[in-house]
């Protein structure tokens, strides 16, 4: 429940921030670079802390799985789940925003901007796409880490 409300609350706030291009590809808009970046990073860091806080009721569970094992496999899978979903979708979502709005800062400046030529636009709105398919390429093309 609460890893489903923290994921319920990245999705809203990367909308929210305006980083990831919105429903009208017509329009490209973010009007605060500055703030899309701090409010990123803080759910970075929300979700880093999210993270171990499931790892750690994981170990908990995994500990008490002779008094209640199917509450404790529902924990650790629960935990795997939302580990899971964070690396290989929310993450790279957040850095990738992250790497939208630092662009329009270094190329805006800090009061942002707002496209509405629909070719320049959808080029801003496709950057993100290419970039979120740029890091999951490179994810799979990546060897294992050493064991």
């Amino acid at each position: 429940m609460l890893a489903e409300r923290h994921n319920e609350r990245v999705e809203d706030q990367i909308d929210a921030s305006g980083s990831v291009g919105g429903s009208d590809e017509s329009v490209f808009s973010i009007v605060d670079p500055q703030g899309a970046v701090i409010s990123l990073a803080r759910l970075v860091v929300n979700g880093q802390k999210m993270l171990n806080t499931m790892r750690e009721a994981a170990e908990t569970a995994q500990s008490a799985q002779g008094v209640a094992p199917d509450q404790a496999r529902r924990v650790v899978d629960k935990s795997r789940d939302f580990e899971q979903d964070w690396n290989d979708e929310k993450l790279p979502l957040l850095i990738v925003s992250m790497r939208l709005a630092l662009e329009v800062l270094d190329t805006f400046g800090p009061e942002g901007v707002t496209v509405e030529d629909p070719i320049e636009a959808a080029i801003w709105n496709n950057k993100p796409h290419v970039w979120l398919n740029e890091v999951k390429a490179q994810r799979n093309s990546s060897p294992p880490p050493p064991s």
